[in-house]
C-alpha cells in the first residue's frame, strides 16, 4: 500500500489527503492531453532516444551544411516531425502500455509521412513536371 502524507490547512480546519507521484502521473494523463505519452523502456526506449538525436543531428546538419534543394530538406524534416510525432504520443488517450505501438499507429504514420519522404526523394521530377504545364 502506497503511503500517503496528511497536510494540515488552517483555513479548510482538517487535513488533506495528498497522493504520491503516480498519482499524480495518472491524474494528468486522464485530464492534460501533453502529458499522455508513451512509455518506452528497455531496448525499445534506447532506440526511441537514438532515433531523437539523430534527428536533433540531422536538424542541425541540415541547416548549417547541407546544400540540397529546399523542397528536399524541408519534407524530409516534416516526415521524420511526423514518426517522431506518432513514436512519442498515441493516438488514443487511454493507451499508456509500456513498449505498445498499436497497429493504427503505425498506419497513420506511415501514411503521414510516407508522402513527404516521396516527395523528397522524387522532387526534381516532379518540379520539372510541374514546370512543363
Amino acid at each position: 500500500m502506497e503511503e500517503r502524507k496528511q497536510l494540515n490547512n488552517p483555513e479548510m480546519n482538517g487535513n488533506i489527503d495528498v497522493g504520491s507521484a503516480k498519482d499524480v502521473d495518472e491524474v494528468m494523463k486522464k485530464y492534460d492531453r501533453e502529458s499522455n505519452t508513451r512509455v518506452w523502456e528497455g531496448m525499445p526506449g534506447q532506440i526511441v532516444r537514438y532515433l531523437s538525436v539523430g534527428f536533433s543531428l540531422f536538424s542541425i546538419w541540415v541547416t548549417l551544411i547541407s546544400t540540397a534543394m529546399p523542397e528536399v530538406r524541408l519534407n524530409m524534416f516534416l516526415g521524420m516531425i511526423l514518426i517522431l510525432g506518432y513514436l512519442h504520443y498515441p493516438i488514443r488517450k487511454g493507451d499508456a502500455r509500456p513498449n505498445s505501438l498499436p497497429w493504427y499507429d503505425i498506419l497513420i504514420m506511415i501514411c503521414g509521412a510516407g508522402p513527404f519522404f516521396y516527395f523528397a526523394l522524387k522532387a526534381t521530377d516532379i518540379l520539372k513536371l510541374a514546370s512543363r504545364v
